[in-house]
């Protein structure tokens, strides 16, 4: 209860990627938004957080304790938390940094799962209570197994090309007719392309632990302000592509607009984003 988030923890706006611009835009709209709203609750509250829901934080602070006492008691066991850490760094780095290939990401998958059993049988060196990082460690190496799973699974799913998520199997091509009849033509199925794409995966992910694996669902983006148009530069032919997409653009002006950004979930690779 009453926990907030503000500045680059928060939710990032452009949805697809880590921009530069994010975090000056997380900082900027959670302060102006999230600030006000942490004071009109405070002035609203009657007591302390900590006393109205004392039951749940209370039932919070034994679960951590029981997990924090089961590591403490982890020796001998066959599995060290820093290799482990390492052999998890690899494999996400190959795998889902900027460039991703769905066989690398299946390869993956299977691996992090593999990983994260291994986790759950570390042995501690250190079963202090005191200054005790090998602890701390592993707990904060248990925790990455979460979010290392949902990136995989969210860019597994996610077949397209789309800020820092590149996927060479589905980069959007140049175009290559020399004919203007057959440039116009590629040029069409372009943009034919991009909204369709947009209609899949211009959305972003939520992703929901269920303890074990991520639940995977899709939360249409609200373009109604500003819709999206084709990234274009560097591209060969992108002057008949941007006439294309103007033409198009101009046409749905003079027809009803269609609104955009109800929730939707989803458990197949027809919609997602990470």
């Amino acid at each position: 209860p009453n926990l907030f988030a503000i500045g680059e923890c928060d939710y990032q706006y452009h949805g697809g990627n880590r921009l530069g611009a994010n975090s000056l835009l997380s900082c900027i709209f959670s302060g102006l938004i999230v600030a006000p709203g942490i004071q009109n609750l405070f002035d609203a509250e009657k007591g302390a957080a900590a006393d109205t829901h004392s039951a749940l934080c209370e039932q919070a602070r034994r679960r951590y304790q029981e997990e924090h006492d089961r590591l403490l008691k982890r020796t001998g066991g066959s599995e060290n938390p820093y290799l482990i850490h390492q052999e998890l760094g690899d494999v996400m780095t190959k795998a889902a940094t900027v460039v991703r290939r769905n066989a690398q990401l299946d390869e993956a998958i299977g691996t992090v799962n593999d990983l994260h059993e291994r986790a759950k049988k570390c042995s501690l060196s250190d079963t202090g209570h005191w200054t005790n990082q090998n602890v701390v460690f592993t707990k904060a190496l248990l925790d990455m197994f979460p979010l290392a799973k949902c990136i995989l699974q969210g860019a597994r799913l996610r077949d397209e090309c789309r800020g820092a998520h590149f996927k060479p199997d589905f980069a959007m091509p140049s175009l290559t007719a020399e004919e203007p009849v057959e440039r116009r033509q590629q040029a069409e199925q372009w943009v034919d392309r991009f909204e369709e794409n947009n209609r899949k995966y211009l959305k972003s992910t939520i992703a929901t632990w269920n303890g074990e694996q991520p639940d995977i669902s899709y939360e249409d983006v609200d373009t109604s302000l500003i819709p999206p148009r084709p990234r274009l530069y560097g591209l060969v032919g992108a002057e008949v592509i941007n006439e294309v997409f103007r033409e198009r653009e101009a046409k749905k002006k003079q027809s009803p607009a269609e609104g955009n950004g109800s929730q939707v979930k989803s458990g197949g690779a027809a919609a997602v984003s990470v």
